[in-house]
């Protein structure tokens, strides 16, 4: 856990500073706020597991209450960073909060609700014989095809307009996160 959270923490570190510094053309503040999220993502994925344990032997609901209590933890820290570099990099920019809008839906979403909460009940139901591996499947299936519209629909909107070479970086390290977000669930949830 503490790699993967390593990792995704790096990359949105990255992602803010790139953003921060196409709004502000500022190395120094582009820098204070890949710093401020690298460490606001790194808090969100290691400290709420460390305060809503679970045991084997607590019941489903009980253990999907305290993932959820994990999941809106890691959401409001996610929330507070992207209001934090709001505004620390511009309140007047739209475009900053379109960008801070997308950036949130993927780490809240993706990172902490589907390889967050999910994965982890699934791992729990599977390891207390609890699960259908059909309808988990159905799910890793419709995700997966969501998922990979979403990214081409995204990336060709992006791209049919002549933009500054950031937005195609920007994309690359948004693919790359989704993918590693991805990549983490589906690893956990078919590791059995």
């Amino acid at each position: 856990m503490e790699l993967y959270a390593l990792i995704a923490s790096l990359g949105f570190g990255a992602l803010y500073a790139q953003t921060a510094l196409a709004h502000t053309q500022s190395p120094t503040l582009a820098l204070a706020v890949g710093a401020l999220a690298l460490i606001a993502f790194a808090i969100s994925f290691l400290a709420p597991p460390q305060f809503a344990r679970y045991t084997h032997a607590d019941i489903a609901p009980a253990v999907l209450s305290k993932l959820m209590t994990r999941g809106v933890a890691a959401a409001i820290i996610v929330l507070a960073a992207n209001v934090a570099t709001w505004l620390i990099v511009g309140r007047e920019n739209v475009a900053l909060v379109e960008e801070l809008y997308v950036y949130s839906l993927v780490a809240i979403f993706l990172f902490h609700g589907f390889g967050g909460v999910i994965a982890s009940h699934v791992v729990y139901l599977q390891a207390t014989k609890q699960y259908n591996s059909n309808q988990l499947a159905a799910v890793l299936l419709l995700v997966t095809v969501l998922l990979l519209v979403l990214i081409l629909y995204f990336v060709a909107f992006d791209w049919a307009i002549a933009r500054d070479a950031y937005v195609h970086l920007r994309d690359l390290t948004l693919i790359t996160l989704v993918l590693l977000a991805y990549g983490r669930a589906i690893y956990l949830m078919a590791h059995h």
